[in-house]
């Protein structure tokens, strides 16, 4: 498997990605809806990452096919030029590869190149998996 950034030609696979991510479970703040409606909303998303200083999206791929998402925003505002947010998510059928381990030391990195000195990762209340994940991992 292959972690790296999202680029213009992975549009389809991360269509794909998202909508399945979000069929599978509840653990999104995302709806279905508020995500990439087609390719050239997808081709957007991807653009806009990949031009917006400390932004990243990287996904881990099995061949051909995107399996996992992390998201990197750090703060636009003055004041909040320090914080940085993360996103995951994982198809369930890849859950307890260390995908999420993986994603989140490559993600913690990147925020440490870019100065963020406090990072969110934002849970909802219901996703006990990733509630637990958090304590095995290092965020600032």
């Amino acid at each position: 498997m292959i972690l790296r950034e999202a680029g213009p030609d992975d549009t389809i696979g991360l269509l794909r990605l998202g909508r399945e991510l979000l069929s599978e479970t509840d653990h999104f703040v995302r709806r279905p809806e508020e995500r990439a409606a087609d390719l050239s909303d997808m081709r957007r998303i991807v653009d806009y990452y990949a031009v917006t200083p400390g932004w990243t999206m990287i996904n881990v791929w099995d061949g051909t096919e995107a399996v996992a998402e992390g998201v990197l925003s750090v703060g636009g505002l003055a004041r909040t030029a320090h914080v940085g947010t993360l996103g995951i998510g994982i198809l369930r059928r890849h859950w307890g590869r260390g995908l999420g381990r993986r994603m989140m030391a490559d993600l913690e990195r990147r925020a440490a190149e870019y100065g963020v000195e406090r990072l969110e990762f934002t849970v909802l209340a219901h996703n006990r998996r990733a509630r637990d994940f958090l304590p095995a991992t290092r965020l600032f």
